[in-house]
């Protein structure tokens, strides 16, 4: 019950295919496997509306290019949930989309691993990785909710995160 697996949890829950449910969350929830939340760039924070990581359609596929900072556990994930910007002519909150990329998917690259402060940054052990996009082909069905709608996925997750993050503190308390 750990972030960001328990929000990711959240958006495959509420948004995923049967199929990728099947593949991915049933897995991720009997912790088979772990996955890693795709957000923060390095010119735009985490402000989505200043993301220029795209994804662009193409036939039945999306490809990806940007890059992202601080995707935790991405070293040790099976997937990825990454925002992107699908709708550059949308209004602002509606530019943004979201897709289940697998970690082994052709182009994706982890550039380095960094800590946060309390990780060591020796060896590259840092959890928190900076993350390139370079051509990634996703197919559309591996969008997570209705396209332009990542901002609201992203609040799904983010609700769900704040009472994770309550049973967790809860738990501590109570050990």
């Amino acid at each position: 019950c750990q972030a960001p697996d328990t929000g990711n949890a959240e958006i495959l829950a509420h948004y995923g295919s049967d199929e990728l449910k099947d593949k991915y969350l049933q897995p991720l929830l009997n912790g088979e496997l772990a996955s890693s939340y795709s957000m923060t760039e390095p010119t735009g924070g985490a402000d989505p509306t200043a993301f220029i990581t795209t994804a662009v359609q193409d036939g039945d596929d999306f490809i990806i290019n940007g890059e992202k900072w601080f995707s935790s556990n991405a070293r040790y994930s099976t997937f990825l949930i990454v925002m992107v910007v699908t709708d550059p002519d949308n209004p602002p909150y509606q530019q943004q989309s979201m897709f289940l990329v697998p970690t082994d998917t052709p182009g994706v690259e982890i550039v380095r691993n960094v800590g946060l402060g309390y990780e060591s940054e020796s060896d590259d052990h840092g959890s928190h990785a900076y993350v390139r996009y370079d051509n990634v082909r996703v197919p559309k069905e591996n969008l997570l909710g209705p396209r332009g709608g990542g901002f609201v996925v992203a609040q799904t997750r983010l609700g769900g995160g704040r009472i994770h993050h309550a049973m967790r503190t809860s738990g501590r308390v109570q050990r």
